[in-house]
């Protein structure tokens, strides 16, 4: 679901993490520049992944927040 630029739907979270990644998905659905610079100065997004180690998903999460990234910068 995020990786299609949707925020993921509560029904089909599952775990923690799920819940952490619906987070995320609320970014592509910011409508402002000036929510996207607030989000890009801030980073407030990453906090949570830097303070935890996900072992088995930790190269998926660090796709995720790059592909956030990413989309943050392009509608800055």
């Amino acid at each position: 679901m995020i990786m299609d630029h949707r925020c993921v739907e509560k029904e089909k979270r599952k775990t923690e993490l799920d819940i952490w990644m619906t987070f995320l998905g609320f970014f592509f659905d910011l409508n402002f520049k000036r929510s996207f610079r607030i989000a890009k100065e801030q980073r407030y997004y990453r906090q949570p992944f830097e303070k935890i180690c996900f072992t088995k998903a930790q190269a998926q999460i660090d796709r995720i927040l790059n592909e956030v990234e990413q989309y943050i910068e392009k509608h800055i």
